[in-house]
């Protein structure tokens, strides 16, 4: 069982949603615009949002192509396969 998290602090660089979709991408093996729209399970606008209202007591979890993705406050992503 694989487990893909941001360790390296790029989520702080980059928007979470695309953290998401890059980390998803990698645990498929795949080119983030090979993956299925994300938008019919989660609107990646308003998770975007949310983290970066700064709480850090915000934790956000979805399930995605057969993995469990968690995005915690930080601006952590913890991707597992389900």
């Amino acid at each position: 069982m694989e487990n893909y998290e941001d360790t390296d602090g790029s989520a702080n660089s980059a928007s979470v949603s695309i953290e998401v979709v890059e980390q998803l991408a990698a645990a498929e093996n795949t080119d983030p615009r090979d993956l299925p729209p994300l938008f019919p399970i989660i609107d990646l606008e308003l998770l975007d949002t949310l983290i970066e209202s700064g709480s850090s007591n915000i934790m956000v979890c979805f399930s995605a192509n057969g993995h469990n993705i968690t995005v915690v406050g930080d601006g952590t992503v913890n991707i597992t396969p389900r």
